[in-house]
C-alpha cells in the first residue's frame, strides 16, 4: 500500500495540494469567461482527484528505478515515459467526464475542452513529472530519517551495554574486597569473620535484586550502604564512625543502583582504614533547584601510599554518572585539609 494511502491525515493533505493546484489551473478559464464558475467545479473538482491518486503511481517507478542503482539516464527515459502515458490516459478521462457532463447537465465544458486538450496534456506531464522528483525526495528524506533512527537506536543500546557493564564492576570490586576482610578477620577473630560473612551474605542477596535495576530509591541506597557499613564496622569496630546530614523529603527520588557504595568503599579503604585512629565518615544529601548533591567526606593520611588501582571506584561512578545524564550530572573530588571529599550532582528523578 502507499504511505499516503495509509495515512489519513497525509492523504487528506495531498488532496488539498491537488486542489490548490486545480484552482491555481481554472482561474483564468473562469475570468476570462471560457468557462463558468458551476463548470470549473464540476468538471475540475472530479478529474483532479482522479489525477491526484493517477500520480501516486510515481511511488512505484521511483522503487523500480532507485536513485542509487540506476543511471540518470533510465531514471529520466522511464520518468518522462510514464508521465506521457498517463497523462494522456488523464485527458482521456477529461474529455469523457465533459462529455458525460453535456449529457447529464446540458453544461457546455466540452465546447471550450477540444481546444484545450493539449494544454491539459501538457500540464498534466508536468505534473506527473513533478510527482515522481517528489517521490524521490520523500524517499531520500525517509532513508536519511531511518538511518538517522537507526544510528541512534545503535548508540542508545551501546550505552546501555556500557552501564551494565560498569554496573557489573561494582560488585566484584567489593566482594574481593569483603573477601580478603574476611581472610584477615579469620585468624584474628574467628567470631568476627563468621558474623561478617553473614552480614555480607544477606548484602550480596539484596544488590542481587536491587543491583539489577537501572535506578532504585534513594532510602534502598541508604539501606544497603547500612548492610556494607555495617560489614566494616565488624572489621574496623570504634575506628569507623558515621555521621549522617541526610534531607528525609528525598528518600523517594530515584538514583543509579549502588551509586554510593563503591564511593563509600574507596572512603573507608582508602581513607579511614590506613589511619590508626581511623575517622569519621560524613554523609550529606541535599536538594537544591531540581539537583541532588551528595557529599561524602573522610579524612585520609596524606603520608600513607597511594594503592594503585585506588580510583576505580570513582572511576566507575563517574562513567556511570556520564552514561545516563551526560553533562547533567557532575563529580567533583576535593582533598583540603587532610579530608578527602565527593560531590556528586544529578538531576532529581521521581520514582514512576
Amino acid at each position: 500500500m502507499h504511505p499516503l494511502l495509509a495515512n489519513k491525515q497525509r492523504l487528506l493533505l495531498y488532496i488539498a495540494v491537488w486542489l490548490a493546484v486545480a484552482a491555481v489551473m481554472a482561474t483564468p478559464f473562469v475570468f476570462s469567461g471560457r468557462l463558468a464558475t458551476i463548470e470549473a467545479i464540476l468538471f475540475g473538482l472530479p478529474v483532479t482527484i482522479v489525477y491526484a491518486f493517477m500520480s501516486l503511481s510515481a511511488l512505484y517507478i521511483c522503487r523500480a528505478f532507485p536513485l542509487r542503482e540506476t543511471a540518470m539516464g533510465k531514471i529520466v527515459a522511464a520518468t518522462i515515459l510514464s508521465a506521457l502515458f498517463t497523462s494522456r490516459v488523464w485527458t482521456l478521462i477529461c474529455t469523457g467526464w465533459s462529455s458525460a457532463l453535456i449529457k447529464l447537465e446540458g453544461l457546455s465544458v466540452v465546447s471550450g475542452l477540444d481546444t484545450q486538450a493539449p494544454f491539459l496534456f501538457s500540464v498534466g506531464t508536468l505534473l506527473f513529472i513533478l510527482a515522481v522528483i517528489l517521490h524521490y525526495l520523500l524517499m531520500v528524506f525517509e532513508s536519511s530519517r531511518l538511518a538517522e533512527r537507526q544510528a541512534l537506536e545503535l548508540e542508545v543500546l551501546a550505552r546501555e551495554a556500557e552501564i551494565r557493564s560498569l554496573r557489573a564492576q561494582v560488585q566484584p570490586h567489593f566482594l574481593f574486597n569483603s573477601l580478603n576482610s574476611i581472610s584477615a578477620l579469620t585468624a584474628q577473630s574467628p567470631e568476627k569473620a563468621r558474623a561478617m560473612i553473614i552480614t555480607l551474605s544477606d548484602f550480596l542477596r539484596k544488590t542481587l535484586h536491587l543491583g539489577a535495576k537501572e535506578g532504585i530509591t534513594l532510602a534502598e541506597e541508604l539501606e544497603l550502604i547500612d548492610h556494607f557499613l555495617s560489614i566494616e564496622q565488624t572489621r574496623l569496630g570504634a575506628r569507623l564512625r558515621v555521621e549522617r546530614s541526610i534531607d528525609t523529603r528525598l528518600m523517594h527520588i530515584v538514583v543509579p543502583a549502588l551509586l554510593l557504595q563503591p564511593l563509600v568503599e574507596n572512603a573507608i579503604n582508602h581513607g579511614i582504614a590506613r589511619r590508626v585512629e581511623g575517622g569519621k565518615l560524613c554523609i550529606a544529601i541535599t536538594e537544591k533547584t531540581n539537583l541532588i548533591k551528595i557529599t561524602l567526606a573522610n579524612p585520609f593520611d596524606a603520608d600513607a601510599p597511594i594503592k594503585s588501582k585506588s580510583g576505580l571506584g570513582l572511576s566507575i561512578v563517574r562513567d556511570r554518572l556520564y552514561k545516563m545524564y551526560g553533562s547533567e550530572a557532575r563529580l567533583d573530588i576535593a582533598r583540603t585539609d587532610g579530608v578527602f571529599s565527593v560531590e556528586i550532582t544529578i538531576p532529581v528523578q521521581q520514582k514512576s
